[in-house]
């Protein structure tokens, strides 16, 4: 018996394990009825795609799961890194600067776009989801909280980029608590 015919019986014998785990009626009083038949019509039609000279397909599939796996390696290795401190989420054209991390204070929102003529939105939010504040319509890529604004120790804030039509563009948020 050849090493290949050998490798596919295996794999036979594991469907045909695996189908009976899956089924508890195949447990209790063996395989369903057509169960045999269908791994032996599967068996035979890798047997006859063989004799053909069909290749087998398994080295596609090992090819498609390593590009899988290289590809997220890459995003999680290579992807945007936060900056220091707090965590950063985004589309990648807006940089959450300050606050961001433990700072002495909410004193001063700043971000970084790529983006030109646009509006932004910033929204603040407690750590449980709530919006805590919003200012939107800004043009500038600062803002500072009036003095009468209370803010919890620990925030969630982003900044939203609109185009002339009002459309999302970009956006960015951070993380920040009062040390």
């Amino acid at each position: 018996m050849s090493e290949e015919h050998q490798r596919e019986e295996q794999l036979f014998e594991a469907a045909r394990r695996e189908i009976a785990e899956l089924s508890d009626a195949a447990r209790e009083s063996g395989p369903e009825p057509g169960e045999d038949a269908l791994v032996d019509a599967f068996r035979e039609r890798v047997r006859d795609n063989a004799r053909r000279g069909r290749p087998s397909r398994a080295p596609l599939w090992i090819a498609a799961a390593a590009m899988l796996a290289t590809v997220s390696i890459w995003a999680i290795f290579l992807g945007p890194e936060p900056g220091p401190g707090g965590t950063t989420l985004g589309s990648g054209d807006i940089e959450c600067l300050a606050p961001r991390g433990p700072v002495e204070s909410f004193d001063r929102f700043e971000w970084r776009s790529r983006q030109t003529r646009v509006r932004y939105d910033l929204r603040i939010y407690d750590t449980d989801g709530a919006l805590v504040h919003e200012e939107g319509g800004l043009s500038e890529t600062t803002w500072q909280p009036g003095p009468a604004l209370e803010l919890p120790p620990r925030i969630v804030w982003e900044v939203h980029a609109r185009d002339a039509t009002s459309a999302v563009i970009g956006w960015a948020s951070a993380e920040s608590s009062l040390r």
